[in-house]
């Protein structure tokens, strides 16, 4: 099973309850995924990396920054604001450590 597919299988469509349920590697599995859908079609799962740069790298543009922003919220109920995304949570790890309350 592939790191994609062990995501989908552990996460519901909106994603889980709490943002505790999910391990950090599981974490970010699951906004890999994200990034790859809001991406339409313009990123692969396997093309994400973890540790890179969302805007340097060209995983997100404005719009898609406040799609995954929203996405975020929604899954998790945890509100980052676009302020501290572009300041501190520029990586896929980092988010993860924020959603999961480890930053």
């Amino acid at each position: 099973m592939s790191e994609s597919d062990q995501a989908a299988a552990a996460v519901s469509p909106t994603g889980p309850a709490s943002s505790t349920e999910l391990s950090h590697d599981e974490m970010v599995v699951f906004l890999r995924r994200i990034l790859a859908e809001i991406s339409e079609g313009d990123l692969q799962f396997e093309e994400i990396e973890p540790d890179g740069h969302l805007l340097d790298f060209g995983y997100v543009d404005s719009l898609r920054a406040v799609l995954l922003l929203a996405r975020i919220e929604e899954s998790f109920g945890v509100e980052i604001d676009d302020v501290e995304f572009v300041e501190e949570l520029l990586t896929v790890n980092a988010l993860a450590r924020r959603i999961r309350g480890d930053a």
